[in-house]
């Protein structure tokens, strides 16, 4: 029994990788680095271009960094968008490396920037430990929390206006946030340290409020930090 041997994942032995793409760069500039998470209809994306913006810091969505490589029709694209499609997690090495591509690509082409703000990041703990060693550790984790009622709801108004079959939605709905609940509770465990809570059930402006408090006090205490 002890010696079964894990099934081999077809797509895991055809999905291209780039190893070894050095992010000392990122760690040698010494930019903060603030991670929004949150389940499907928490306002992570509304909430992270607000606060970009505010901040100009450089915002990083990891499914639109999977997106734009599917759009590139390559071999690494196709298996990816069968990843999503199954609604599985992309292999954390691989979305590392995507991640710290384009954190090097922002480096090069902009002189002063302020810190990086990553949106959906980390989806389990393995990828949050993995791009810690890489690249930097977190300064900061933001957590969107809401009831899954209120999830559900706000999720499944948006496919309706996307045109999606209700009943198709609504079941997908529920195993994604079940699935995300399963892969987000060693994440909030792991990094309690770094941990902050917010309630996504308020209004956007009170939920961006909040987000902000967060931002200024971490700027304030890593500034202080740096000075002393």
């Amino acid at each position: 029994m002890g010696n079964c041997l894990k099934p081999r994942d077809p797509l895991e032995e055809i999905l291209p990788r780039e190893s070894g793409i050095d992010a000392s760069a990122v760690r040698e500039a010494n930019l903060p680095i603030v991670c929004l998470i949150g389940g499907p209809g928490s306002g992570k994306s509304t909430q992270s271009k607000k606060v970009s913006e505010k901040f100009h810091w450089i915002l990083i969505s990891s499914t639109e960094i999977l997106r734009n490589e599917v759009h590139t029709r390559s071999i690494k694209g196709v298996v990816l968008a069968r990843y999503m499609s199954q609604g599985r997690l992309v292999p954390a090495d691989v979305l590392i490396e995507l991640i710290k591509t384009k954190m090097l690509s922002h480096l090069q082409r902009m002189n002063s920037l302020h810190g990086f703000f990553l949106t959906g990041f980390p989806r389990e703990k393995d990828q949050g430990k993995l791009f810690e060693r890489q690249v930097k550790p977190f300064d900061l984790l933001i957590y969107l929390s809401a009831r899954n009622s209120v999830l559900r709801d706000r999720a499944m108004a948006k496919a309706i206006m996307m045109s999606e079959r209700l009943e198709q939605s609504e079941e997908k709905l529920k195993e994604r946030i079940k699935f995300f609940h399963k892969m987000n509770k060693p994440i909030l465990r792991h990094y309690k340290k770094k941990l902050v809570v917010i309630n996504a059930e308020n209004d956007d402006e009170n939920v961006f409020a909040d987000i902000c408090r967060e931002m200024e006090n971490i700027i304030k205490k890593l500034s202080a930090e740096t000075s002393s």
